[in-house]
């Protein structure tokens, strides 16, 4: 789909980070599009990363702001708070 590989492409370019990491970023972002929030769980169980993993790739979503994460460690979750455009 052109739209996703033009979110992927401008994530690389945008934060200088290597295509395939840009990739899941933005593989996130585009499965969290239609959703309220997200917890981790949802994120390991949809694209079978470890829970390791998947925290890496939603905080860094945080930094780069896309996402606000709400709640304590426990009961976290992720909302998307910047527009993919």
């Amino acid at each position: 789909m052109w739209y996703n590989q033009a979110v992927k492409q401008k994530m690389a370019d945008k934060w200088q980070i290597k295509q395939a990491f840009a990739e899941k970023l933005a593989d996130i972002l585009i499965f969290m599009a239609d959703k309220q929030a997200v917890t981790t769980r949802e994120i390991v169980l949809h694209f079978g990363f470890t829970e390791t993993t998947a925290k890496r790739y939603l905080r860094t979503l945080t930094e780069f702001g896309y996402l606000e994460a709400m709640g304590s460690n426990k009961n976290r979750r992720y909302k998307i708070i910047s527009d993919l455009k």
